[in-house]
């Protein structure tokens, strides 16, 4: 690509003689040399300048390349199209300008400067190729001189005026061209000049250059020249008007602050800004923050009231004197006061408590908090932000919370510098500007939902946050100050750990938060949620009552969740619902203790009763998977054809997850014999795998067991007991690798009322962590081998046959399709 600076900025003129000599002229061509051609994108050029092109396109530096090694010479032709990237021959035009390469100079970012100097015109009379660069023979055009005639010789003399008087009056005065003018007789190269110089389109330049009657060119030239000095006289009168404008604003400020100089000497000002900015600043306790902003109140001073800086200069003191430099010293409720406090906002989540009471047991002793973070990791709904507000409360602090959600530049955090318009602090410092203190609780809440861009890494603007060796002397962009975030107590939530970077998350301690188990929802529901929404509808004293039984169905029917937040959605819709029959006078029911009695309020029931669904089936086994919102059962079913052995898988299936299928399918076959399968029967059918909900994205591991136990089902022909759930990795030998989230799907077994569940051997030690209202209600039976889980989840074979017709039974096995009716649904039930 070929570009140009601006021809009044870059071009020169060799300066003619006065006297024409047969030197100046153009050595006349008999017959057509090749030439390199170099398009020119956006600019014309015309002889006798000398100016530099800025040369990007690999077609037109390979096109120089050749030039410099012919002679030097290459013919400048005008791109017409500028739309195009390089363009062909046909779209070029037939005249251009032969050029001679002077200089030539690489630059860093990959173009090339060239100085060429323009000679004379060229025609062009055939193309010889386009590739590797654009070649072809020119003939030169022999631009013969006339002896001008009076009439012409006065056209000359108007030209050179007009031309002299537009270049002294327009913004591109050039001394040198000025100077050259009145020498330049020749009415083809003033043509030249002038066209060089006006801003006018490539078209109309183009047209100058290929009009080869000297005196027509300057015709051409004069129309083009008039028009620019009657724009150029409109653009002078526009710029008249708005410095005179500019003047009178400057006489209005000078008279203003005059007049502010003189209420200030009579005593009429109500108070004295600077000197009250000077008390404040005087009161600072960092001397850093003393003497920075005394140096920005000094400039304060020597600008004008109305300057746009003394705003920003305001503003940056505002923010420097409202920040809690030293805070007063906060008295620590005692530790027990803090666990009445914690059990009364929070039923349940006991070994959380335990945490948080040791982190305030550790500040009641040191005075300062706990130098580790505590990240609060769980699903929606369980009380993250609650239980961070509770311990604001309960250690007498104050508490800001600042969303991370959808954070993608570091300057949220770290402020934004001052030349930018508009500045501010970072989400930290202003947290701190409302609270008025250091002594404050601060919630890093969705940090697990940090965003990565061009911008800036918001992650990595945390770590000096978020490290208790580094933040002393924490350095805001906006403040330019160090600030001290020691005595800040900061609290992460996250919904899952695996998306938040493992350098920020080396700095904190994670405290799990798995989810409540029905008697733990029923008591929250009881003590917190049933009461707000009864208060929040103006329902209160109506003596509207839920039973036991009421609201374990309701929480049974309606929600299906590891908090309770749906749970009290479904309560503010009821009570909402009782309120709008209030109002309407009409009879509506105070006392719900069924199921049935809130379909008027919620609709039908949204998770139908499972009894008559729960029945042993042939191929039909349930998992057991982590989500980001909890545990959940993972239902896998798998169907036999004949084929060849091959297996295929439905549902939206993760890499992982598809290998996993394929590994189970590869372990059966390699211990068939062992397990009592069918090697044959195996080799001669096709499996069919399936996870219900394939709208659902699936992946993961651990649900590799219960693969292998569908499999091994559809085989053997045993069905797999419905009331049985299990979670695990295996390996093509069929040993059973331990897995994460273990609570969250045992908690997911319990609310699907699956008392059996299979865990691996490896994550017996797990269950030391799980409610012991779950362990008593569920019979947990962790395994090691493959062999172990299908002993347990596979009914038994049942012997109606004599020993001696087994074979037969088993030939027949294949064509025992209609027993394989997969009728379990578990998600949508």
């Amino acid at each position: 690509m070929s570009q140009a600076k601006t021809a009044s900025q870059v071009m020169s003129v060799k300066k003619p003689a006065v006297k024409k000599s047969a030197a100046k002229t153009p050595k006349k061509q008999s017959r057509s040399e090749p030439f390199a051609v170099i398009p020119l994108k956006e600019l014309a050029v015309f002889p006798r300048m000398i100016l530099p092109l800025f040369m990007a396109r690999p077609a037109s530096l390979r096109a120089l390349d050749g030039a410099m090694e012919t002679g030097s010479q290459v013919v400048l032709l005008t791109q017409m199209n500028a739309q195009h990237a390089y363009p062909e021959p046909q779209e070029l035009p037939k005249i251009g300008v032969l050029a001679n390469v002077l200089q030539s100079l690489r630059l860093p970012d990959g173009s090339t400067r060239v100085m060429v100097e323009c000679r004379q015109r060229v025609r062009l009379t055939r193309w010889l190729h386009s590739d590797p660069y654009l070649k072809a023979r020119f003939i030169s055009i022999d631009e013969t001189e006339a002896t001008p005639t009076a009439e012409q010789k006065v056209l000359i003399e108007l030209m050179m005026r007009q031309f002299e008087h537009y270049m002294q009056q327009s913004q591109q005065h050039v001394p040198e061209m000025v100077e050259h003018v009145p020498a330049l007789e020749d009415p083809g190269a003033l043509a030249d000049m002038i066209a060089a110089y006006l801003n006018a389109s490539v078209i109309e330049k183009q047209t100058i250059l290929e009009t080869l009657d000297p005196f027509a060119r300057l015709e051409a030239a004069g129309r083009l020249l008039s028009r620019s000095m009657e724009l150029q006289s409109i653009e002078n009168e526009i710029h008249g008007k708005i410095r005179q404008s500019i003047d009178q604003h400057q006489k209005e400020f000078f008279l203003r602050e005059k007049l502010r100089a003189i209420r200030e000497e009579l005593g009429e000002e109500s108070e004295n800004e600077l000197e009250s900015y000077r008390l404040k600043i005087h009161k600072l306790p960092l001397e850093e923050a003393r003497t920075k902003a005394n140096r920005e109140l000094l400039r304060l001073e020597k600008l004008p009231a109305m300057s746009s800086e003394s705003g920003v200069i305001r503003t940056y003191l505002d923010t420097v004197l409202d920040l809690p430099w030293e805070s007063d010293k906060v008295e620590v409720p005692p530790l027990a006061d803090a666990s009445d406090l914690l059990d009364r906002e929070h039923f349940g989540l006991d070994k959380v408590k335990d945490r948080i009471l040791e982190y305030l047991a550790v500040q009641q002793l040191t005075g300062k908090p706990p130098k580790t973070v505590l990240c609060l990791s769980g699903p929606p709904g369980v009380g993250k932000t609650s239980l961070a507000r509770a311990i604001a409360e309960a250690t007498g602090r104050k508490f800001e919370r600042i969303a991370l959600g959808g954070v993608g530049d570091d300057a949220e955090i770290r402020g934004h510098r001052r030349t930018y318009i508009g500045a501010l602090p970072g989400r930290l410092l202003q947290a701190l500007q409302r609270a008025k203190t250091t002594h404050t609780v601060i919630l890093l809440d969705e940090l697990d939902k940090l965003t990565k861009r061009f911008s800036g890494d918001p992650a990595s603007a945390l770590l000096e946050v978020l490290d208790p060796e580094q933040n002393n002397a924490f350095r805001d962009h906006y403040l330019e100050l160090p600030f001290d975030l020691s005595q800040v107590m900061f609290v992460c939530a996250a919904n899952v750990l695996h998306t938040i970077p493992k350098p920020l998350l080396d700095r904190l301690q994670v405290v799990r938060l798995s989810g409540y188990t029905l008697s733990e929802k029923m008591e929250i529901a009881r003590r917190h949620l049933i009461p707000k929404q009864a208060e929040e509808s103006g329902m209160k004293g109506e003596s509207v009552t839920i039973t036991r039984q009421g609201l374990e169905d309701l929480i049974q029917f309606y929600t299906r969740e590891a908090g309770v937040r749906e749970l009290e959605r479904q309560l503010g819709q009821l009570f909402r619902f009782l309120a709008r029959k209030k109002i309407e006078a009409k009879k509506f029911t105070k006392r719900y203790s069924q199921a049935d009695q809130f379909t008027e309020a919620l609709g039908p029931l949204r998770y139908r009763d499972l009894e008559a669904l729960r029945q042993n089936q042939i191929g039909h086994v349930n998992g057991l998977a982590w989500t980001q919102t909890g545990g959940s059962v993972l239902p896998i079913e798998v169907a036999r054809t004949p084929g060849k052995g091959r297996l295929r898988t439905t549902g939206n299936l993760g890499d992982v997850m598809k290998e996993s299928m394929q590994l189970a399918l590869a372990c059966l076959r390699q211990q068939a014999e062992a397990l009592g399968l069918d090697q044959d029967l195996m080799l001669a059918s096709d499996f069919h795998a399936h996870a219900p909900e394939g709208a659902i994205p699936k992946d993961g591991p651990s649900a590799g067991i219960a693969i292998a136990s569908a499999l091994a089902s559809t085989i053997s022909q045993r069905p797999a007991r419905y009331d049985v759930a299990m979670t695990g990795e295996i390996t093509l030998l069929g040993r059973v690798l331990p897995i994460g989230g273990l609570k969250e799907k045992l908690l997911a077994a319990f609310r699907e009322q699956h008392h059996t569940v299979i865990i691996p051997e490896a994550n017996r030690s797990d269950l030391a962590e799980i409610p012991a209202e779950i362990l008593e209600k569920m019979t947990v039976i962790p395994v090691s081998h493959i062999r172990e889980v299908l002993e347990i989840v596979l009914e038994p074979v049942k012997k109606t046959q004599p020993t001696a017709k087994n074979s037969v039974a088993k030939k027949q096995t294949p064509k025992a399709s209609p027993a394989k009716k997969a009728t379990g649904n578990k998600k949508s039930a």
